[in-house]
């Protein structure tokens, strides 16, 4: 309501400008400049930035992800050559609860800078993965706009005037 009313005031590009600038260099910053702890994942320790939010689902939900697992393991027995695909990768949680119940090739996408540099230290404890990439996935052809971090996740916001663009015209181009 109060951001519809200073909106108006303002106009559309400055509210859209000072909302890029109060998130790109104000909080983005704080949320990236965690440290990086240990979380144990299925029989795995990975790191992740220290207030990602599974710190507090495991508290809360100690077999939440087991499923996962289970699921993992019963679908590499019907089909053991499969290739798993994890989009949305993030810092490879879930890619670590596949890993420890079963031994197909991973092929884990992160659009993240941030999350995908933490993907790929975590990746090296798990022996099944295949490829790792950098890639925005989208049913749209061209989308421009920002990353938000909150939490442990990232969720695109569109934005007409973002600072970041992602372009392609096939995301499954040699995968």
């Amino acid at each position: 309501m109060l951001g519809k009313k200073i909106k108006k005031m303002m106009g559309e590009s400055v509210y859209d400008w000072a909302r890029m600038f109060r998130y790109k260099y104000l909080t983005e910053p704080r949320f990236k400049n965690q440290k990086l702890v240990d979380i144990k994942i299925g029989n795995m320790a990975i790191k992740a930035p220290e207030k990602h939010i599974l710190f507090e689902l495991h508290k809360r939900q100690p077999y939440r992800d087991l499923a996962i697992g289970i699921i993992a393991h019963a679908v590499s027995e019907k089909y053991p050559d499969a290739t798993i695909v994890d989009i949305g990768a993030n810092i490879g949680d879930t890619a670590a609860m596949i890993a420890s119940y079963c031994g197909n090739p991973l092929i884990l996408i992160e659009a993240s800078d941030y999350f995908y540099d933490i993907l790929v230290k975590n990746s090296s404890l798990f022996p099944n993965v295949k490829r790792i990439e950098k890639v925005f996935v989208s049913n749209k052809p061209r989308v421009r706009g920002i990353l938000r971090y909150w939490g442990g996740t990232a969720r695109f916001e569109e934005i007409g005037d973002g600072e970041e663009e992602f372009v392609w015209q096939n995301p499954w181009r040699g995968l």
